[in-house]
């Protein structure tokens, strides 16, 4: 288990809750290569935190599913960047000998603790209240490093990039998934133009094709595909692999018994490109690597 500092209190389930402030994040840093763009750095009133996934919902094992088909997980430490309520953390256990899990809102850690309570993968994971940012582990401390539905909600990219990077071993994964733009609808709340009121974004079609309009009235950043290898690139990682997922219809019944069946096929096809969902896996440089040329899931190649 790892040290606890004077400021944290540790409870029975592995759970650390900082008792002072939370680390600085690096807001007032500027952008820096690749990342100098596609509104990387967000003031806090423009990106919304999030909704966790429904713990158990089909949706955690459709996204860990995509992410084993491109490559299996592997090592012996993992850090769960933004775990929300462990939905996805508590699955990632089983494949680690030991997981760290970081996020920043105190509700989400408080359902985890619950979660692990009675879980048996519970003893060997450890909580943290922690920004993307400001990551408080040392450098090349992790085997691999797993961002799923998180990118999109940190309010500086490059600094959250740059932090993950400097946390994974050379030769470690990256795991990542963030909204898809190709997706029609948008997936979190917008605020409509002019007024304080926000909206689900399912009510808005098409917005997410709209790159300046979707940037100004969503409360979550989308990505492309080419969005996202780049913005792995910038950081010293090679692309392993990318592909896509359909909506799980988690919420809504209606679409899991009628329309589900109908997306896993189109999932499986080349027009899986417009999945609600990028999946990406990534491979920090080893000294003097190269790229492997990587593929996604329609085998077209990137770089």
């Amino acid at each position: 288990m790892i040290a606890v500092a004077p400021d944290e209190l540790r409870c029975v389930t592995g759970l650390m809750i900082p008792r002072g402030k939370m680390p600085p994040t690096r807001e007032g840093e500027p952008p820096s290569g690749g990342l100098a763009n596609h509104g990387n750095v967000r003031r806090r009133g423009e990106v919304g935190l999030g909704k966790p996934i429904v713990f158990g919902g089909s949706g955690v094992a459709k996204r860990l599913a995509a992410f084993s088909r491109i490559a299996p997980f592997r090592g012996g430490r993992l850090l769960d960047v933004g775990c929300g309520n462990g939905a996805y953390t508590v699955q990632l256990a089983s494949h680690f000998r030991r997981v760290d899990a970081i996020d920043v809102e105190p509700e989400h850690l408080k359902e985890l603790e619950g979660h692990l309570a009675a879980e048996p993968p519970s003893s060997k994971v450890d909580v943290h209240r922690m920004s993307a940012e400001a990551i408080d582990f040392g450098s090349e401390t992790f085997d691999a490093v797993t961002a799923i539905e998180v990118l999109e909600h940190v309010v500086h990219l490059p600094a959250a990039m740059r932090e993950i990077a400097r946390v994974v071993k050379p030769g470690g994964l990256l795991y990542v998934s963030v909204p898809n733009r190709l997706f029609p609808l948008e997936t979190h709340t917008v605020v409509l133009p002019g007024s304080r009121r926000e909206i689900a974004g399912r009510l808005m079609p098409l917005l997410p094709y709209v790159k300046p309009l979707h940037r100004r009235l969503a409360k979550a950043r989308n990505f492309s595909d080419d969005e996202l290898v780049a913005a792995a690139s910038a950081v010293g990682f090679t692309t392993v692999g990318v592909g896509h997922v359909m909506p799980p219809f988690d919420h809504w019944q209606f679409g899991r018994r009628w329309i589900k069946p109908l997306t896993e096929r189109v999932e499986r096809s080349p027009f899986g490109r417009f999945g609600v969902s990028i999946i990406g896996v990534f491979e920090r440089r080893l000294p003097g690597s190269d790229s492997r040329g990587p593929t996604d899931d329609t085998g077209r190649r990137f770089g």
